[in-house]
């Protein structure tokens, strides 16, 4: 799972980690290692809870980040 991509559609949806993590029923603590690229490669039960609570396809949340992603984390660090 790209960490970007989870960013972005997060924060599309108007979702704080928390928000999403009550939504999806997986830890806050591992979204947000999610997102910072700790851990890149999380089980088919986690992209599938946090692509229902996203409402998106699990193939939107492996997809590359969008150049426009990409520059939206770059500016933030």
């Amino acid at each position: 799972m790209n960490a970007a991509t989870l960013v972005s559609v997060r924060e599309a949806a108007g979702l704080t980690q928390a928000a999403l993590a009550a939504r999806s029923k997986v830890s806050r603590a591992t979204i947000a290692n999610l997102e910072r690229g700790a851990n890149a490669n999380p089980t088919l039960d986690v992209i599938t809870k946090l692509a229902v609570a996203l409402g998106v396809t699990a193939d939107v949340l492996l997809a590359e980040p969008t150049p426009q992603a990409r520059r939206r984390r770059a500016s933030s660090r």
